[in-house]
């Protein structure tokens, strides 16, 4: 399915004049209500009808590239191909070079889209691009029993390379439970490895402990720090993820309520390929859970394949984790020298 994509230039500032996107001129629209509300009001602009509504939160380029007869006929071509609108199934948020950025994730007829809002400075839309969405998955807190857990803050490792995380414990226990440390997959990820609008890792937290099983997950160093790791030489994933993981381990082994002696590591993709050598360090971890594990088999062909000027895609460089082939990166992963 071809969606259209409608772009602007990311300046120009001028005065929100409609009502459609402030309920008070006075004041820019996200003092009231946040710009996920704003999109969404935005989008029900269009859903209504009221282009004119919507033309009216545009800055002045965008005024200019996307007039309320052109607002219109996009429109009639998203509906066209997408059927009719149905209801906003929910929004996420993101940041940019400066520009705040809102995907409102919409049901139609035949599909489900992503409506990309770009906001500038002054909270005018500054940018607007449709493109096929994914039905947010089911809330895992629809699965566990109210005040089955409980969630604290909680610090991973020492000094200036601390990470943040979340212990998840069961809200009622006998005596000490055993403990699960959750070990991301490539890439600069947080404590819940979100993707888009999933949440894997906070769902096996919430879904584990509801069972008597604690969970601790932290935000990646490389995503904590990521200016300290591009500027590091030699980073290998010692330093990417394996000491992150023995500390949080034995962060645990301290921590009140924990079977130090059950404390297990469940590793991701990445996670999963490096688990052995976590527990090759410390042998005292009761054991080791493999998720979906990276096919070195596969990315030894992909690399292969890259590599071979035969297929014309130039110079092939392998930097900080990424496979970059003429210009695009067409495989991430992590750092997996010795």
């Amino acid at each position: 399915m071809k969606i259209p994509a409608i772009t602007a230039a990311l300046f120009g500032l001028v005065l929100i004049t409609g009502s459609g996107c402030s309920d008070e001129k006075s004041q820019p629209a996200s003092a009231q209500t946040g710009l996920p509300v704003i999109a969404e009001k935005f989008v029900d602009l269009l859903a209504n009808d009221d282009f004119a509504g919507a033309v009216a939160c545009f800055d002045a380029t965008m005024k200019n590239a996307m007039p309320e007869p052109k607002m219109r006929e996009t429109w009639r071509s998203v509906t066209e191909q997408a059927g009719s609108f149905k209801k906003t199934l929910g929004t996420r948020t993101t940041q940019q070079a400066g520009f705040e950025m809102v995907f409102v994730t919409c049901e139609f007829e035949r599909a489900v889209l992503d409506i990309k809002v770009v906001f500038n400075r002054d909270h005018q839309v500054t940018g607007l691009w449709f493109s096929p969405g994914q039905r947010p998955a089911p809330d895992a807190a629809a699965a566990v029993a109210p005040n089955a857990v409980r969630e604290t803050e909680i610090k991973v490792g020492d000094g200036e390379w601390a990470l943040p995380g979340t212990l998840t414990l069961p809200a009622k226990r006998a005596g000490f439970c055993p403990a699960v440390v959750l070990v991301h997959g490539s890439g600069p990820h947080d404590r819940d490895e979100t993707v888009g609008l999933n949440k894997p890792f906070r769902d096996l937290a919430w879904g584990l402990a509801a069972q008597g099983v604690a969970v601790l997950r932290y935000d990646k160093a490389t995503k904590v720090f990521p200016n300290r790791f591009l500027s590091m030489r030699g980073l290998t994933v010692k330093e990417e993820t394996v000491d992150d993981a023995l500390n949080a381990v034995a962060r645990l082994r301290i921590t009140e309520g924990i079977d130090a002696n059950r404390i297990f590591v469940a590793g991701h993709s990445l996670g999963g390929n490096i688990a052995p050598r976590i527990g090759q360090v410390d042998s005292k971890i009761a054991g080791l859970i493999i998720l979906q594990r990276v096919c070195m088999s596969v990315f030894l062909e992909a690399w292969t394949f890259a590599c071979d000027e035969s297929h014309g895609f130039g110079e092939v460089v392998f930097s900080h984790g990424s496979l970059e082939v003429g210009g695009g990166f067409v495989l991430c992963f992590g750092l997996l020298a010795a």
